[in-house]
């Protein structure tokens, strides 16, 4: 990261002068209140001097990215993510207008990280939810919210996910079906014996 006066943390060293200690202190107090603002460029050793000493940066260490408009915490536990050991774990969620922002800006995507969509007014406002960034091909789960009331919506339930394994046994009868839904193309051949027709008709043979 270049060295800036928004971004530099500088302790002053025993044979610094008090008008060069007042600088670097006063570099450094506004690098902790902007924490390290900086657009894509994570701070690094340049930016760290301790009392003359170069140093690298330390796990609790926070970066703000006004680009992607996230907070990154340095942190060794969890390998590395976009902009190196400084991972969105252990904060909160990326705000984003829509879902199709959110993948546009997927190399800034953090996995295992939280986004939220909000103000999506586009005709989608479903989407208006959490989400997981749940690998390094930055896929986004819906992570949802749990019903209150037993019900569950068309908006929890992807397109085409319900198959005959979802239902139970003699769970749709007659009362799920409106009428004149049912037409001929959805009878198996031969699938419709004579016990299930009117035994009137069958006697008349006015069933082939």
């Amino acid at each position: 990261m270049p060295i800036t006066t928004s971004n530099t943390f500088h302790t002053a060293a025993i044979s610094d002068t008090i008008s060069s200690a007042r600088g670097y202190w006063n570099s450094s107090f506004q690098a902790l209140l902007r924490n390290f603002n900086s657009a894509n460029a994570t701070p690094n050793s340049n930016n760290l001097n301790f009392e003359g000493a170069l140093t690298t940066e330390p796990d609790g260490m926070l970066y703000y990215n006004n680009t992607t408009g996230g907070m990154y915490l340095h942190t060794t536990k969890f390998g590395q993510g976009p902009y190196g050991n400084f991972r969105r774990a252990g904060l909160g969620t990326r705000p984003y207008t829509t879902v199709a922002a959110a993948a546009l800006d997927s190399a800034a995507l953090d996995p295992g990280e939280l986004i939220v969509v909000i103000n999506d007014t586009g005709g989608t406002a479903a989407n208006n939810r959490v989400y997981l960034v749940s690998d390094d091909n930055k896929h986004l789960i819906d992570i949802g919210i749990p019903t209150t009331d037993g019900v569950i919506s068309n908006n929890t339930i992807v397109s085409k996910s319900i198959t005959g394994n979802e239902i139970a046994d003699n769970a749709i009868t007659s009362d799920h079906i409106a009428p004149g839904t049912v037409i001929e193309t959805d009878f198996a051949d031969e699938s419709v014996t004579n016990s299930k027709l009117d035994s009137s008709l069958v006697m008349l043979g006015m069933v082939l």
